[in-house]
């Protein structure tokens, strides 16, 4: 500016876009009511707060006030409706906070520009402290584009010091970042390239990247104990069942010997002097026997039936021969 006056006022500043966007999702980590203010209005905010209506979250958004609002549930949905992801970059960042409270999340490449690709690039970086390890590695080249390497589009080193690796012992697409003299931050000596054949990720590499990255949040040693308590239990239980088990046949032992006490005082048998054929031929005779005592039985009934019924004819008889006896004797002279 070029003028004799001083420039006097003040300008608004209006709230960024990328950093409402991830504000908005970082909301789902936490439980409750979350407000922000200065919010940009912006066709993206709309999205954003639609896409998080629809993993379960109520969302008031105030364009003209700025102002967002956003009450997340207990549970929320893992799955990012692809209408909206693919309308918008920034729902990428929705990812990590779904996997952090669901412990999955089911999130496309994210869309969203209409200037041409711009997909998501992949960085890695491994960190190098010393250059006996660094030379170990100069002597298997291949086993790099064996590993996770092959994945990421970039390829960084990271190293305290410009001794533990030369820029010109670097394969051509790795870059090269050095700690300053402060110790605070990282310089680029050497500019990553991206690669042009990167292997797609597939099943295997994002599960071994969440096993990584659960063991980075798990304290050392907490998971070797978790599996330690984890048999012990388990053998515990064991312990549990077979006791369980043997006092299920104890109990078993003890209903089949009264049982038999109950048979041989009923019968008068002595089961052990007797054979397993000769007690199954008894009970099949004893029960024959009653078979054909029910049908003795049915029968006696018929006959005692039939005896009722011609006794009860008798007896009609009886009575009409000695009504008849007694008119006779009336009309006798």
């Amino acid at each position: 500016m070029v003028g004799g006056t001083s420039l006097r006022g003040e300008v608004p500043v209006v709230g960024a876009k990328n950093s409402a966007l991830k504000l908005m999702a970082v909301a789902l980590l936490a439980v409750g009511r979350t407000r922000l203010s200065n919010v940009p209005a912006i066709v993206d905010v709309t999205i954003m707060a639609e896409l998080l209506r629809r993993l379960g979250c109520t969302v008031d958004y105030a364009a003209d006030a700025g102002v967002v609002e956003i009450d997340v549930p207990e549970r929320i949905g893992h799955r990012a409706d692809y209408d909206l992801v693919r309308a918008l970059r920034a729902s990428i960042s929705v990812l990590g906070p779904l996997v952090a409270r669901c412990g999955k999340a089911d999130v496309a490449v994210p869309g969203g520009d209409a200037i041409g690709s711009r997909g998501l690039d992949l960085h890695g970086f491994e960190v190098k402290t010393v250059r006996s390890d660094w030379l170990r590695e100069l002597k298997h080249p291949e086993k790099a584009e064996e590993s996770i390497v092959s994945y990421c589009d970039y390829w960084w080193i990271a190293v305290s010091h410009d001794d533990v690796v030369k820029r010109d012992e670097l394969p051509e697409p790795w870059g090269l970042l050095v700690l300053d003299d402060k110790g605070k931050s990282l310089l680029v000596a050497k500019p990553a390239v991206k690669r042009a054949d990167v292997c797609p990720l597939d099943r295997v590499i994002v599960a071994a990247m969440l096993r990584r990255v659960g063991e980075s949040m798990v304290p050392k040693g907490a998971l070797a104990q978790m599996i330690e308590e984890g048999v012990a239990r388990g053998i515990e239980d064991a312990h549990e069942r077979k006791d369980y088990g043997h006092k299920a046949m104890a109990r078993s032992y003890e209903e089949i010997k009264r049982a038999k006490e109950e048979f041989e005082k009923a019968s008068g048998l002595t089961l052990s002097n007797w054979q397993a054929g000769d007690i199954g031929d008894a009970v099949r005779s004893y029960m024959e026997m009653r078979r054909e005592m029910g049908a003795f039985g049915n029968l006696i009934g018929r006959y005692e039936t039939e005896a009722e019924r011609i006794l009860s004819r008798i007896r009609e008889s009886r009575k009409a021969l000695e009504g008849v006896s007694s008119r006779a004797k009336e009309m006798a002279p």
